[in-house]
């Protein structure tokens, strides 16, 4: 009897595990209003190649589209990241913020290194934005004045807590978020580690049975 119920235990475990959902990919255009219905998926949040979003946060209006960012910078580190694609909104005060993390699963040995803030903006355009960044251990601020851009480098980090405040007026085109990211050296775990210490021990007592 215990036999069969410990049967139907695992069998449950297993079909709940199979049943679980995804988190949904990220699209590469999208608007805010479905950006924030991420938020409600089973699985929180979208996955967009090693990285995945979560927290979804703004009061930007909900039809604004957003474009994601992700390509390959060559031989350097990949960038990711989400452009606001401003056009035709309205001069005022915004938010957006959201979680960006290492799908450590995919890529274990990848953080994220810089965060980056541009805005662009056509004539008359006059704009302050500040991204701030807190990874849990650390709170990094950035502002972006009209014309310039601003990247930090960042402690490597897993997982970043981001939200951009930005006032405008004028025909503001785009504001971009972007992170750059970059692999750390290998560490052994300590299941490896062990297996390796065992591998030498059982050596070293061959050896010292093959002499005696």
């Amino acid at each position: 009897m215990l036999k069969r119920n410990l049967v139907l235990a695992a069998a449950v475990v297993f079909v709940s595990a199979t049943l679980h959902a995804a988190p949904a990919t990220c699209g590469a255009f999208v608007t805010v209003a479905t950006l924030t219905t991420y938020n409600n998926n089973e699985e929180p949040g979208c996955v967009s190649g090693d990285k995945i979003f979560t927290n979804f946060d703004t009061n930007l209006p909900s039809t604004l589209f957003l474009q994601l960012i992700q390509f390959e910078a060559g031989p350097g580190p990949d960038v990711h990241g989400w452009s606001l694609l401003t056009s035709g909104l309205a001069g005022g005060t915004y938010n957006f913020g959201y979680t960006i993390a290492v799908n450590l699963a995919t890529n274990p040995l990848m953080r994220i290194a810089t965060a980056q803030l541009d805005a662009s903006g056509g004539t008359g355009a006059t704009y302050t934005a500040t991204k701030s960044v807190n990874s849990g251990q650390y709170l990094l601020t950035v502002t972006n004045l009209s014309g310039q851009a601003s990247t930090s480098i960042l402690p490597l980090a897993t997982a970043l807590t981001i939200r951009d405040d930005f006032t405008f007026s004028g025909p503001l085109t785009s504001l971009v978020n972007s992170f750059t990211q970059t692999e750390i050296e290998g560490v052994p775990e300590p299941v490896t580690m062990a297996l390796v210490g065992s591998g030498f021990l059982a050596l070293g007592l061959f050896r010292r049975f093959r002499r005696k």
